[in-house]
């Protein structure tokens, strides 16, 4: 027989789990909602799990209250009540997502993956300003278009305080630059 609406007020109410019949003479068991803390909490580990949705092989739930639980294909498991520690161990263990969600299977940092995502973006927003012409940017310019936008991250870096993070991340780039462009003067 099924709840009535006074019945499911009234176990939603008390909290408590209330088991009915449904009309096909199944039993279903009603749960109390979760709290708006534990909802926040769920809602926290959205960005990750959008990561492992690029990721073969890796299954991926949510176990009450907000515990993510990681399994890959070859039977590790790993278990996050923290989603900034899931987020890192994502992207240093399996994949980095990019913009265009393309997934690149390697161990990099949270910083480096950020600046990929960057770089990519630029070569992208190059490809969309020339995409009339006859022939592609080329690798010269998105190398200059990365390095013109470089002075305005090091100037965020500089304001926030961590400009040795900004070195960090981007000197290997930096580096490259100017032992194979070190020609080209930017302005």
């Amino acid at each position: 027989m099924p709840l009535s609406l006074r019945k499911r007020i009234a176990a939603k109410e008390s909290n408590r789990d209330e088991i009915s019949d449904d009309p096909d003479g199944d039993q279903i068991r009603l749960l109390p909602d979760f709290t708006q803390a534990v909802s926040k909490q769920r809602a926290a580990f959205t960005e990750v799990r959008g990561l492992l949705r690029n990721c073969e092989g890796v299954r991926y739930g949510l176990k009450y209250p907000a515990i993510l639980m990681i399994t890959t294909s070859g039977g590790h498991e790993a278990s996050f009540s923290d989603p900034k520690l899931a987020k890192e161990f994502v992207l240093n263990k399996w994949c980095a997502r990019l913009h265009n969600g393309h997934v690149l299977e390697t161990r990099i940092t949270t910083d480096q993956a950020e600046a990929v995502a960057f770089s990519t973006l630029l070569a992208r927003r190059l490809i969309l300003f020339s995409w009339k012409k006859a022939a592609p940017p080329s690798h010269k310019r998105w190398v200059e278009e990365v390095m013109s936008h470089l002075k305005l991250e090091q100037l965020k870096h500089t304001t926030r305080g961590s400009i040795a993070k900004y070195y960090k991340v981007w000197q290997p780039f930096l580096s490259y630059f100017e032992n194979e462009f070190s020609n080209i003067k930017i302005t």
